[in-house]
């Protein structure tokens, strides 16, 4: 298999240079047509590429030039429709390949894989095309679209010997392709740990992108994360669940702290009732729209604002270059 990459950011359309990114919703989902999540929820069932158009059109309209969509590699994820949706509306989407517990069956193909297997997997889906088939095994169809980050996840406790195999090809993928390496976690618990297996295994913090670490409420930790060099995917906006008002304090604090160039934003709106679209609120045109005037309006720097909104995910998601 070839290595390494040219620089720029890989979309489900192709390369784009980091610049033509815009504001940036950094972990979001966008289509999830079954899968072990949405079985047990139809709140998560994602399946309608009308209301996905709806929903990224506001989007679009409100400012918004990409998203990141970050289904697994698993049941339910559909690059196709990512592709055509981002045709439809203008709107820049990289897609994920990974393998995390919780997307998978018991009976999936992911769950014998060695970690060479699985990284090599995940490298063709960067690299060659996403599987049309999910990982699922047997014969491979290649789509045009290719992933752009690698996602893995992490528990607050110590890694069960499959989630240190799906960690381990996701640090090995990363080395064979320069795609960065987005990290699901539980309120930012198990984050640091994380972040010196990936190092021991070659991945620099750098390229680690550390999501709902906002939800911790800890902002000492938000801190050592960003001092260790990793990305912060701050997300909880919108959501009635989570105070937008500490979210805004966090980020203060990590301006205050020298460490605004580490943050990105995003929703993650992986629920029909979040989509204006099927009903719900308060839709993804909320972060370029409602989330950006109160970011400006609680006095951060309109620069600081601007970094957090888009150019820090311009950096964060463009590919490194490894080997010759």
């Amino acid at each position: 298999m070839k290595t390494g990459s040219e620089a720029g950011i890989q979309t489900v359309l192709g390369r784009i240079s980091p610049g033509a990114l815009g504001i940036t919703d950094a972990h979001t989902h966008v289509f999830r047509d079954g899968g072990p999540i949405a079985d047990a929820d139809p709140d998560f069932l994602l399946d309608s590429p009308e209301r996905a158009a709806e929903e990224l059109s506001a989007f679009r309209a409100a400012g918004g030039g990409a998203l990141v969509d970050m289904m697994p590699t698993a049941p339910g994820r559909d690059a196709s429709r990512l592709a055509e949706v981002s045709r439809r509306t203008g709107v820049h989407i990289v897609a994920a390949t990974g393998f995390v517990p919780w997307a998978l069956y018991p009976g999936s193909a992911a769950w014998r894989l060695t970690a060479e297997e699985l990284a090599d997997s995940l490298a063709a889906e960067v690299l060659e095309g996403i599987d049309a088939g999910n990982g699922a095994g047997g014969e491979v169809r290649r789509l045009e679209a290719r992933a752009g980050v690698i996602k893995v996840a992490v528990g607050s406790r110590t890694p069960t010997e499959p989630e240190m195999r799906f960690e381990q090809a996701a640090a090995r993928a990363h080395r064979l392709t320069g795609a960065s390496v987005s990290v699901h976690t539980e309120r930012g618990a198990g984050a640091e740990a994380l972040l010196e297996r990936m190092s021991a295994w070659g991945v620099p913090p750098t390229a680690i992108l550390i999501a709902h670490t906002s939800q911790s409420g800890d902002l000492a930790l938000l801190l050592r994360i960003a001092a260790a060099g990793a990305w912060l995917i701050m997300d909880g906006a919108g959501k009635p669940k989570y105070s937008e008002d500490e979210l805004i304090r966090q980020l203060h604090g990590l301006a205050e702290a020298g460490f605004a160039g580490r943050v990105l934003l995003a929703l993650d709106f992986s629920r029909r009732s979040y989509w204006k679209s099927c009903g719900g609120r308060p839709g993804f045109e909320y972060l370029a729209r409602e989330f950006a005037a109160r970011l400006a309006g609680s006095g951060l720097p309109a620069a600081t604002v601007r970094e957090m909104l888009a150019g820090n995910a311009a950096r964060a998601f463009t590919m490194r270059h490894y080997g010759p």
